[in-house]
């Protein structure tokens, strides 16, 4: 994946890797829909509506985007940040993201 996307011009979906590895390779990203929403917001990143019309223009303007950043995340220590937030009943507040249904 990582080989495929450090040659791409732009990624595009509702992927957490928009915001991680695509910053760290420096490329372009255009995040569609809600799900990622309360992250850190990145120059580079485009946001866009679940919109057919919005999707095409932000692929015509990924082009345009020269805001590209040496900024790059840095998460320390992650795994004991997040077992020290199960550890002490701190949860997301935020609503579900995802819908599973059960086949019948």
């Amino acid at each position: 994946f990582i080989s495929l996307l450090k040659n791409a011009n732009f990624i595009i979906g509702n992927s957490s890797c928009i915001i991680k590895e695509a910053l760290y390779l420096n490329i372009n990203g255009i995040l569609v829909g809600s799900r990622q929403d309360g992250r850190t917001d990145i120059n580079k990143t485009i946001r866009v509506n679940a919109e057919e019309k919005d999707i095409l223009e932000a692929i015509l303007n990924t082009s345009k985007c020269t805001n590209i950043t040496n900024k790059r995340l840095e998460i320390l220590n992650s795994s004991e940040q997040f077992y020290r937030l199960l550890k002490n009943n701190i949860l997301f507040t935020i609503n579900k993201q995802k819908i599973f249904m059960d086949k019948k």
